[in-house]
């Protein structure tokens, strides 16, 4: 007798699921790799000694001050700040700030992330690493 071996619908999926999971569990660990990988790379850079931001930085060395620490020395334009409003961090509301920075060796200004900030402290006077 001949059997019948046509490949049904059911059949299909049925011989894909497995495959389909191993390929993505084997993505998944190479992922893992390449993700530990990363933070040590991020952490190794958090761990340098900060540098002096020069006047004029060249694009196409960029990445090399990804993640690092930077000394600046200069001031926070206020007048200027950017806030991103309808944030919220341990039910608290606020913003995010953006502030321009000014650097005394007459640079470009910057824009510096510092971060979440509670609606109280909006006024540049109540933040007390503004002055």
């Amino acid at each position: 007798p001949r059997v019948n071996r046509r490949w049904t619908p059911m059949t299909l999926v049925l011989v894909s699921v497995p495959i389909l999971t191993f390929a993505l569990g084997t993505w998944q660990v190479q992922r893992l790799s390449w993700k530990k990988d990363l933070i040590k790379d991020l952490e190794n850079k958090m761990a340098l000694e900060p540098i002096g931001l020069p006047k004029h930085i060249n694009p196409k060395v960029i990445p090399e001050f990804e993640y690092r620490k930077v000394k600046l020395k200069g001031r926070f334009d206020h007048a200027k700040e950017i806030f991103i409003e309808s944030r919220t961090r341990e039910a608290e509301l606020g913003y995010h700030l953006i502030t321009p920075f000014y650097p005394d060796n007459g640079g470009e200004p910057i824009l510096i992330n510092r971060g979440f900030i509670k609606r109280e402290f909006k006024n540049p006077q109540s933040r007390p690493l503004s002055r």
